[in-house]
């Protein structure tokens, strides 16, 4: 018996059911296919998706052999045809994006149509080509594709003998080559800014060190005073870049979410959340460095995404990548209670199912905390399935918060134990976020001694370690206790 090729397998059961109807078309094309029938084999690895393998069962050879189709051909036969589907899986791949694409497939054909000197079609073509991108939405990628129509088109002008065209043509392509370089060299400043945040630093780093040489203010003055929209998104990126390197630039943030905002219905969806994400990075930077008022352009970014029916993060499968609990935090921080409840019943229905109650859950617990209502948080946090690392460590932290305000030092430690047990026996998570909870456990100790044996501790020197202590989860809650039981001790000593 054949073994059919595991990443057909994987390429298959990644196709929505209109995209395999398509794929069936496209392996029946005599262009494509070389006079074989591969629909046969097609069907045979269609019934192993529908049998609903798991991912075991994927990786056991003996699940993908099948019996031979058609008596003329051998295992080995059989085993190329299979690998004949999957290259001709991934030319259907390629057209697919090619077809979702249309600049990059109108740029392809412009360039074959010049390669042909197809001159006359070559020209309707361009003009339909930029009418085209005029209607698009702006997003950075379009002024690559524009930049490469732009240069071809000089091909077209030189042969045409057309000279001073030629130089306006050449100018205009310079300008969406140099926006789109600079927005791409600024994302990637963005990116080794926010993984130096996270601990990770690369030596050289040639992008960083030349967007360091940049001294352009006037050039980005004048793009921002313009009416051309390229040029606006290039100034948005540059002043948000400045306010990321330099914490004095915040008057550059500013400038950035005004030119965003102001153009929100001109930029396409996906550039629009990657911004968005980008700014609301710098904001969390920010306030984690220690400057509380950016809690409230954190909620000011979160509700102009929410009015922009930006909510794909709220669908997402994975919990990291699910933005659900930061909603909830922000709206917590600045004690908007009602906002927060809003946000949860009308949101919450966006959870992917396997999320959805956990969530809700945790959720309403932080909120009840944040009330003073700790019997009905834990409540909440106990029925908790935990099934992600970072749910399990929220949840366990809630516990410890609650359990602190309720005085039940017997479940404290229990909670203490268990929390620390769980770091032992899991090792993979970043030791950037453990160190952040562990260092949490061991002054949440201290202040459990601090309050159950205040005559054999010493407020003021615990207060005193904690702010030197750079990462620590919970920092503002256990400032706020330590200081509540300094204050209860200055006035037993009045007394």
């Amino acid at each position: 018996m054949a073994l059919i090729n595991y990443k057909l397998v994987l390429l298959i059961d990644s196709l929505s059911e209109d995209e395999l109807d398509k794929f069936r078309k496209f392996v029946s094309s005599p262009y494509y296919n070389k006079g074989r029938n591969y629909l046969p084999l097609l069907d045979k690895v269609i019934e192993f998706r529908n049998n609903n393998l798991n991912e075991t069962d994927k990786k056991n050879d003996e699940n993908f052999r099948v019996k031979n189709i058609g008596k003329k051909l051998s295992d080995q036969t059989l085993r190329n045809r299979y690998s004949e589907l999957y290259k001709l899986g991934e030319e259907f791949l390629v057209s697919l994006w090619i077809n979702d694409n249309r600049l990059e497939k109108e740029k392809i054909l412009l360039s074959k149509l010049m390669e042909k000197r197809l001159l006359s079609p070559y020209m309707i073509n361009f003009k339909e080509t930029l009418k085209f991108a005029e209607s698009e939405k702006f997003y950075p990628e379009k002024l690559k594709k524009l930049s490469e129509i732009k240069e071809i088109h000089s091909h077209y002008l030189m042969l045409k003998n057309k000279e001073e065209e030629l130089y306006k043509e050449y100018y205009e392509y310079s300008k969406y080559f140099f926006c789109y370089n600079l927005i791409n060299l600024i994302e990637l400043g963005f990116e080794f800014f926010q993984q130096a945040i996270n601990k990770r630093t690369y030596h050289p780093n040639y992008v960083t060190e030349y967007l360091k040489t940049m001294d352009i203010e006037n050039l980005i003055s004048e793009l921002r005073d313009s009416d051309n929209l390229m040029f606006r998104m290039t100034a948005m990126n540059y002043y948000l870049y400045k306010a990321y390197i330099d914490e004095k630039n915040e008057e550059d943030y500013i400038m950035s979410h005004k030119i965003f905002s102001e153009h929100f219905d001109e930029i396409e969806k996906k550039y629009k959340i990657k911004f968005f994400t980008i700014m609301i990075n710098y904001c969390i930077s920010k306030l984690n460095a220690g400057n509380p008022k950016y809690k409230y352009e954190l909620f000011k970014l979160y509700n102009e995404k929410l009015s922009q029916n930006l909510t794909e993060d709220l669908r997402s499968n994975s919990y990291t990548f699910n933005h659900f609990r930061d909603f909830v935090y922000i709206g917590i921080a600045i004690k908007n209670f009602e906002w927060v409840e809003n946000f949860i019943e009308k949101y919450s229905k966006l959870l992917p199912p396997d999320l959805r109650e956990d969530e809700i859950k945790i959720s309403y617990a932080k909120l009840d905390f944040e009330k003073k209502l700790y019997e009905r948080s834990l409540s909440n946090l106990k029925k908790i399935k935990t099934s992600h690392y970072l749910l399990y460590i929220d949840t366990s932290l809630f516990k410890l918060c609650n359990y602190y305000e309720l005085d039940e030092f017997e479940e404290s430690y229990l909670e203490m134990d268990k929390l620390k047990h769980y770091f032992r026996n899991n090792k993979h998570i970043p030791k950037s976020q453990s160190l952040n909870y562990l260092n949490f456990v061991k002054f949440y100790k201290k202040l459990m001694k601090l309050k159950t044996e205040p005559e054999k501790s010493d407020s003021g020197f615990l207060e005193r370690e904690l702010k030197d202590i750079k990462f620590i989860a919970n920092r503002k809650w256990l400032l706020k206790k330590i200081s509540e039981m300094k204050s209860r001790k200055d006035k037993q000593v009045y007394s």
